[in-house]
Order: C-alpha cells, then sequence, then structure tokens
C-alpha cells in the first residue's frame, strides 16, 4: 500500500515537472501583481460614463438610454414567431378575465382543461385552458367534443363536459 502511494505521488510530481508552466518550475512562490484600487480624486473618461436615468423612467426608456449611451449592446432579433410563455409561467385565468368574452362564449368549468388538436382524447395536446377561461366555438355546440378557439387564437377541440355557458363563479 506504502508503494503505491509512493509511486502515485512520483508519478503527479512527474507530470508536473514535464507539463508544469515554465515561469512556476523553478520556484516555490508565486508573486501576484495586484493592481492599483482607484482614488476618489480618480477622474472617470466622459465617453465611459451614462447619464443618470430621470425618476420614473419606464424600462423601455431606460434600455434605450443605455443603448444610446452605448454601455450595453442590443440582443439579436428573433424573425420567427411570437413567443408565448409555458403553461406553468402563463396564468391562463388572468388573460381570460384581462379580454372581455365575445358573445356566444363558453367558459371553463374544470380546474385545468386541455384543448386537442382532434375530437379524441388520445388527440395531442393544443393548450391547456384555465378554470373560467372564454372560449369561442367554432361549430355545432352539442355532442361529446366542442370545436373551439381560445383567447390567444388556438383552435382545437375540448370535452363539452367542462364547457358552460354561464362564467364560474
Amino acid at each position: 500500500m506504502l508503494r503505491l502511494i509512493l509511486l502515485t505521488l512520483a508519478s503527479l510530481f512527474g507530470v508536473l515537472a514535464l507539463f508544469g508552466t515554465p515561469e512556476l518550475a523553478g520556484s516555490s512562490t508565486v508573486a501576484i501583481a495586484a493592481a492599483p484600487r482607484p482614488t476618489k480624486a480618480q477622474v472617470i473618461p466622459a465617453s465611459l460614463t451614462a447619464p443618470a436615468p430621470p425618476a420614473g423612467a419606464t424600462a423601455e426608456e431606460l434600455v434605450k438610454a443605455a443603448l444610446a449611451a452605448g454601455t450595453v449592446q442590443a440582443e439579436a432579433r428573433f424573425d420567427g414567431p411570437p413567443l408565448k410563455p409555458s403553461p406553468e409561467y402563463a396564468s391562463r385565468s388572468a388573460a381570460a378575465a384581462a379580454v372581455p368574452a365575445p358573445a356566444g362564449a363558453l367558459y371553463v368549468s374544470g380546474a385545468s382543461v386541455n384543448l386537442r388538436r382532434g375530437a379524441a382524447a388520445d388527440a395531442a395536446v393544443v393548450s391547456t385552458l384555465g378554470r373560467g377561461a372564454a372560449v369561442t366555438p367554432l361549430g355545432v355546440t352539442t355532442g361529446p367534443w366542442i370545436e373551439v378557439e381560445d383567447a390567444d387564437g388556438n383552435r382545437g377541440f375540448v370535452s363539452a363536459k367542462y364547457l358552460s355557458q354561464s362564467q364560474p363563479g
């Protein structure tokens, strides 16, 4: 066991001696050069300072000011379809409350109801609707499945047992 430890230490020392940095090979201590600390009297060039934002400025105004001052760079634009938050972070019921329901709207009566691509329980889920979300029927409102469109413009089928004509309380 002792031989194994000594052999490992000798191997480690040999590797460090061969592949170690040349400036550290002959010395046992390293001097680190410290950068001088700025003093209170030190002057910062005007090109590196940004004007103070006005009180009560909106986020958009702050971003525009930072871009103009050159303290930040603009991000690349995404030319794809508009992005939507995932269901965990988007409150469907809050979105439904903010948008007035169209005439003839149906309301989701279940806590969390799947909007499906087809009129079957095994069809792919398009999105999830929260309790009280208003949906617009696109076809016949009788039968086990009703084709609807939600407030975000997603179209699909919802089981009729989770829809009602009155908004749940």
